[in-house]
């Protein structure tokens, strides 16, 4: 279960490099990653597999966990964002609904009662998984580029002398 935890943000942060090419297209930044796009969208596919490798009924549990602090994730964020964040509780529920009906291989201390079914047996499970992971990585990208990225809350910003120069120490570098 400790790996669905990690790995549904790891899958998130994949999607944050096309999404944030678009959006910060200006921004400084050490290193550029060539086919940044492509790259991203193989991170979340791959980091789809893993989490369904996790195993049944891991897969449930972490996922039904991260869907119950969901609702908590959305209202923290000011103003609520709900067409921007849709995507996560569908790409959970898909992957349980995959995970239910998929290879019963991938099993481990099932403490259910309930089997997956084996309608979608290796390698479509995968194949299956691939075409989910890729539509769900789409909608998240196309509804992310949509928006700026947001910078730091106005109380986190450094303060300002009354002249409007930075009180910090260090330089101001020009863009």
């Amino acid at each position: 279960m400790a790996s669905i935890t990690a790995l549904v943000p790891y899958s998130a942060a994949a999607l944050s490099v096309p999404i944030l090419r678009k959006t910060a297209a200006d921004s400084p930044r050490p290193f550029r990653l060539p086919v940044g796009r492509t790259v991203g969208i193989l991170g979340f596919i791959f980091s789809t597999w893993l989490i369904y490798w996790a195993a049944w009924p891991w897969t449930m549990v972490g996922s039904v966990l991260m869907l119950l602090g969901f609702p908590l994730f959305l209202f923290v964020r000011k103003p609520v964002e709900w067409r921007r964040n849709a995507w996560i509780a569908v790409y959970l529920l898909g992957i349980v609904g995959i995970s239910a009906i998929g290879d019963p291989q991938f099993v481990s201390h099932n403490f259910t009662g309930f089997t997956p079914l084996g309608y979608l047996e290796m390698p479509y499970d995968m194949v299956v998984l691939f075409f989910f992971a890729l539509a769900i990585a789409f909608w998240a990208i196309h509804t992310n580029e949509k928006h700026e990225p947001t910078g730091l809350p106005e109380e986190s910003k450094p303060p300002t002398s009354p002249k409007g120069s930075s009180l910090s120490p260090e330089p101001s570098v020009p863009t």
